[in-house]
């Protein structure tokens, strides 16, 4: 299996560094970031197969984000 790249986007740290060891014992790569605007960020630095997408961040709504990597990234 090859192993994919994945992005957490997630403001609580001990919860996105729970999904980022479970992604890397699935065999994949996270990456994480606690704001939206991170998110974005990293996103224009690397691609990634998969996004975890948290609905509370603290600067944008995660309904917000999820339409705007929609429209960065197919």
């Amino acid at each position: 299996m090859k192993a994919e790249s994945v992005l957490i986007i997630e403001d609580e740290h001990a919860l996105g560094a729970a999904l980022a060891m479970l992604v890397r014992r699935m065999g994949h790569l996270p990456a994480t970031a606690a704001t939206a605007a991170a998110g974005i960020e990293e996103l224009s630095r690397r691609k990634y197969s998969a996004v975890i997408l948290d609905i509370g961040l603290p600067d944008k709504s995660g309904l917000e984000l999820l339409r705007e990597i929609r429209s960065l990234t197919p």
